[in-house]
């Protein structure tokens, strides 16, 4: 038997989720499943109402409800606070900074220093065996960049502003 009848049931869609930053983490509001997202890739293992940033970027969240329809979050523009900043093996300034980037390692020598765009564009790369390094950014347009520092045994980012 055929028809020409089709019957469609509309569920009731989740809100969009709504994200806060609690502290040093990220906290989503209530539903019944998340997945939490950093520039637009899921994150691995991700999937609680809370989650903790380890490095800059645009973070998001999308709910799902029992019909697995999915509704997203706004993108958080997530900075290393000052305290991780601190932390970190590295200390960049001035940062906001106009004409030049200095980079100070307290720790092991910076093999290479790579300047990286919002877009992901690696804009320059600096070779080095020191641990300090000054990086001119006069030709920069103002905006967020990142520095991706690497030494023997790691590989850190760490974000500034030109402007």
């Amino acid at each position: 038997m055929y028809s020409d009848t089709l019957v469609v049931e509309q569920g009731s869609p989740l809100p969009n989720p709504n994200v806060t930053v609690q502290g040093d983490s990220l906290m989503a509001s209530s539903a019944p499943n998340y997945q939490w997202y950093l520039n637009d890739q899921p994150i691995s293992g991700a999937t609680s109402q809370y989650y903790t940033p380890t490095t800059p970027g645009y973070y998001s969240v999308a709910v799902q409800g029992d019909d697995n329809c999915k509704s997203f979050s706004n993108a958080i523009d997530w900075l290393l606070s000052l305290n991780q900043e601190e932390l970190a093996d590295f200390i960049i300034y001035p940062n906001p900074a106009r004409e030049q980037i200095n980079i100070t390692s307290s720790g092991q020598k910076m093999k290479q220093v790579v300047l990286v765009s919002t877009q992901g564009k690696i804009i320059s790369t600096t070779q080095s065996n020191s641990s300090e390094v000054t990086i001119s950014i006069n030709q920069l347009a103002k905006g967020m960049y990142t520095l991706r520092i690497k030494t023997k045994g790691e590989i850190e980012e760490i974000p500034f502003l030109k402007y």
